[in-house]
C-alpha cells in the first residue's frame, strides 16, 4: 500500500494537493490506508488541546471512531505525554497493529 500523496512535483515545483489545518498545541495526523484499492483513504487531525488521551474504537463513546467489525468498542488509546504519543492496546481480541 501506498501513501496518501501530500504534494506532487510539477516543473521543478513543489506542490500541495491538499493542506491540512494545524491544531493549536499537540497534535497528530492518522492516515487511513487500505487494502482494497477502491476504498476511500483518508487523513484525520486529531488535536490534543485540553486532553492528555484519546479513545479509539468502534463504540460511540470513542473519540476516534473505526467502524470495522474486526475493532473493538474500546480498541485502544493514544496518550500525550512528555512531548511524545503513546499509542496502548486495551486488551483487544485482534491487537493493534502500527
Amino acid at each position: 500500500m501506498k501513501p496518501f500523496p501530500y504534494s506532487i512535483m510539477l516543473n521543478g515545483k513543489k506542490i500541495e494537493i491538499i493542506a491540512i489545518p494545524k491544531p493549536p498545541g499537540h497534535y497528530i495526523i492518522l492516515e487511513a490506508l487500505k487494502k482494497d484499492k477502491a476504498a476511500n483513504k483518508g487523513v484525520n487531525v486529531i488535536s490534543f488541546c485540553n486532553k492528555s488521551n484519546i479513545k479509539i474504537g468502534r463504540g460511540h463513546d470513542s473519540e476516534f471512531r473505526i467502524s470495522d467489525i474486526s475493532v473493538s468498542r474500546f480498541h485502544a488509546q493514544i496518550i500525550a505525554k512528555n512531548g511524545s504519543f503513546i499509542l496502548e492496546d486495551h486488551s483487544s481480541k485482534f491487537g493493534t497493529l502500527v
